[in-house]
């Protein structure tokens, strides 16, 4: 089944993206494990920690001002993770479950209460802009994140 896309703002993302999500970079790797990634924005970070080789904890933060923050925890297996981050689509378990999402806000895959993508736009836990304190991550994967995040993977 082909993949409806998304409706595109001015700027030609995603309407369920924010504009911030081109601030998130990748700022570490623990270079001596191996075991977790950091990405960091101007207003937001995820960390992506190896538990086993196949579980992955995607921990993010967001600051909505000086007293206000949202903070959420996702456990991925390696398809999920490799799904979401580097846009490989091994989808065939919990597609089923998320096509709903994908047919209503357009994307190439997604996980209910995981992630939605479209081409380099990721969404972390789903379609939201981050405004009135929604609590999405946007990302915008370039090839540092993707190579940072293969490197957890492999």
């Amino acid at each position: 089944m082909e993949k409806k896309g998304p409706e595109l703002d001015e700027m030609g993302q995603p309407v369920w993206w924010h504009h911030h999500g081109t601030k998130m970079k990748f700022q570490k790797m623990d270079s001596i494990e191996g075991k977790w990634v950091v990405i960091r924005g101007s207003a937001a970070e995820v960390r992506v920690m190896k538990i086993t080789d196949n579980q992955f904890i995607v921990k993010y933060r967001i600051d909505h001002g000086a007293l206000t923050e949202i903070q959420g925890l996702i456990g991925m297996d390696k398809p999920e993770l490799t799904a979401a981050f580097l846009g490989v689509p091994h989808v065939d378990e919990y597609d089923r479950y998320s096509q709903w999402l994908l047919e209503r806000f357009g994307g190439t895959v997604a996980r209910q209460r995981g992630f939605i993508r479209w081409n380099s736009f990721l969404n972390i836990p789903g379609p939201g802009t981050g405004h009135d304190g929604d609590a999405n991550v946007s990302i915008k994967i370039d090839t540092e994140i993707a190579e940072a995040i293969f490197g957890l993977v492999k």
